[in-house]
């Protein structure tokens, strides 16, 4: 019956389409799976959420390690021209100790 459903939702009018419907015809579709058919759903979505947060977190992390990179290139361009550390981490906003490493 839900089959026949949504294949009348695919030819509906484009205000049916709204993304409100296609939300019920997936709690509908849902709500009639097998219980076994259900915990591996839900273990695929919490799968795909998962990938997602790892790779955002990646993602994160390669920016801000690509910026700190950008900063300290710059404080060691700056400390070869002489400039005073205090001056590079006001500028960097790096720490004086990042600085001095460098």
């Amino acid at each position: 019956m839900f089959v026949a459903w949504k294949m009348e939702f695919e030819n509906a009018p484009f205000y049916v389409k709204e993304p409100i419907f296609n939300s019920f015809f997936n709690t509908a579709e849902y709500s009639n799976l097998t219980k076994e058919d259900k915990t591996m759903y839900d273990l695929k979505l919490k799968n795909q959420w998962d990938y997602h947060l790892v790779r955002d977190h990646d993602m994160e992390q390669s920016e801000l390690k690509g910026r700190l990179e950008g900063k300290l290139e710059v404080a060691r361009e700056m400390k070869k021209e002489g400039l005073s550390i205090r001056t590079i981490a006001k500028i960097t906003k790096l720490s004086v100790e990042q600085i001095k490493q460098i």
